[in-house]
């Protein structure tokens, strides 16, 4: 236990890392201080023409997690998000002993590869997991119900997860799943099926947890707005990457704890195929082939496989070398993931929760304290941070919510530099003219370190200034006259950064 407190508390000492958290604080901020849901584009000044399912879903399915957030910012700063990072993964934790099953030292190796290969993968400062903490919970109370202890408490749930984050449609898919292969147990006694008591209270249960769920702002079109998602929405997203992709592109090299799980629990499950309970197994093979082909359902597989991984290695006769290879793994795990962490623990002291090479939070000082104004243009992965930092005074071209189809491929257009004349200049540059572009904030190159072509071309081009630059941002401003105040006191002469 002291083990994974420490693992799992050198990676909640990070700073934040996901960009969208950002958009999430200020949306919280917005609901609490107008005591409404959002029904429009608040942050940006290209919104879409109109709200279909799918940007309704963007602007009001996170509310409750949202409100979540601003009360703990309220309460202690950024400071205060990390603190809700430990209680979240403390709760996923905590069920998931209580879901413990078999051998106590097999079951701990197991958890703690599960919280390497989880903290490795996803920021805990974003609603999905609340997805993966609620996922949990759902586990612990439908193993329980036939007790009655979830009879009252999972409709609950339900509707608390289906007003924090869309996974709940997983939790919905879970419990039809469960009812349904509880009830074909019936057929045979050799399927060891739950007493007809249980099984009544079971299929009341889980009906009304699946009709709570449906309270929420976006009801039933949530399953409409996953079928109808444009697909590159999938190409943009490398949550939708399949494990071997994410390896190959990304070289994630924790994936490979999510692959010996995987490939330790199905060979449980075939050594101790003759005590094996068909529900577990119907509910692994769902969230394993989702999980493989698609690494955002890692967790989810995860937390269904531990307590089955670690009953059937609980036998005596595998018991040894069972315990032998998960410790053998957690070790390697240990050494070669969380020694990276360690330096986190100056955040302790430094406050560092924001990391400036991730963000642009001096550029976008910059900007305040110039008071730059008129309509921005923004590096895309960086809209939410600027949300937070700029509004409600200045909006921004685009954030990761992607509310606006044709704003998500013209940002694109812009940042490869588009030279497809358009009205006889090149692309890019007549999208930064119809949208009135006054300033420019961007990073100068990709995650994967090459330039980004638009900078290149603003380093060439007459009508840009360079006013600002630091190691992982710069900001541009049009020669006009209104922004003659800032060219003056803060131009940089390209030539110095320029080859």
């Amino acid at each position: 236990m002291a083990t994974s407190l420490i693992v799992s508390s050198l990676y909640l000492l990070r700073p934040i890392i996901d960009p969208d958290f950002f958009w999430h604080l200020k949306t919280g901020e917005w609901i609490w201080q107008y005591r409404k849901l959002p029904s429009e584009a608040l942050f940006s000044y290209t919104p879409p023409p109109s709200l279909a399912i799918r940007e309704y879903f963007a602007l009001t399915e996170y509310w409750l997690s949202q409100l979540l957030y601003n009360f703990l910012y309220l309460s202690g700063g950024i400071g205060g998000i990390v603190f809700l990072r430990f209680i979240i993964v403390g709760a996923i934790v905590y069920f998931m002993i209580k879901r413990r099953h078999g051998d106590s030292i097999l079951y701990w190796g197991l958890l703690i590869i599960f919280i390497i290969s989880l903290l490795e993968i996803y920021p805990i400062e974003r609603p999905q997991v609340f997805s993966f903490l609620y996922f949990a919970i759902l586990f612990f109370l439908l193993e329980k119900v036939e007790d009655e202890v979830g009879c009252y408490t999972l409709p609950l749930l339900m509707l608390v997860w289906a007003n924090s984050h869309g996974g709940y449609l997983i939790g919905q898919v879970t419990i039809v799943l469960y009812v349904l292969m509880e009830g074909i147990k019936f057929t045979h006694p050799s399927l060891r099926p739950m007493k007809k008591e249980g099984y009544k209270r079971l299929l009341v249960t889980g009906f009304s947890g699946i009709v709570f769920s449906l309270i929420n702002p976006n009801t039933y079109h949530a399953l409409e707005m996953v079928i109808t998602m444009p697909a590159y929405h999938s190409y943009a997203n490398i949550e939708y990457e399949s494990t071997v992709e994410f390896f190959r592109r990304f070289n994630e090299q924790s994936i490979i704890l999510y692959w010996f799980i995987m490939i330790f629990t199905f060979i449980g499950i075939i050594i101790s195929l003759k005590r094996a309970d068909i529900t577990q197994i119907m509910l692994l093979a769902g969230t394993g082939f989702f999980s493989f082909v698609q690494v955002r359902y890692v967790p989810f597989f995860l937390i269904a496989a531990l307590p089955v991984a670690s009953r059937c290695y609980s036998k005596e006769d595998i018991k040894k070398w069972g315990r032998a290879l998960v410790i053998l793994v957690v070790l390697i795990a240990i050494l070669f993931f969380t020694w990276n962490e360690i330096p986190n623990i100056e955040n302790i002291y430094a406050g560092g929760w924001i990391d400036k090479r991730l963000f642009p939070v001096d550029a976008a000082e910059f900007i305040i304290a110039n008071d730059i104004r008129g309509n921005m243009y923004n590096h895309f992965d960086w809209g939410g941070y600027l949300i937070w930092r700029l509004s409600p005074e200045r909006k921004v071209f685009a954030d990761g919510r992607s509310l606006n189809d044709n704003i998500y491929w013209q940002s694109l257009a812009i940042n490869m530099a588009d030279a497809k004349e358009d009205a006889g200049i090149p692309r890019w540059k007549a999208l930064l003219e119809a949208y009135g572009i006054r300033y420019i904030i961007t990073t100068p190159f990709w995650v994967s370190g090459h330039a980004i072509p638009l900078v290149n071309e603003l380093m060439k081009d007459k009508d840009w200034i360079l006013v600002f630059s630091d190691s992982n941002s710069m900001v541009f401003v049009k020669d006009l006259p209104e922004n003659y105040h800032i060219i003056k006191k803060c131009s940089i002469p390209k030539k110095i950064l320029y080859r």
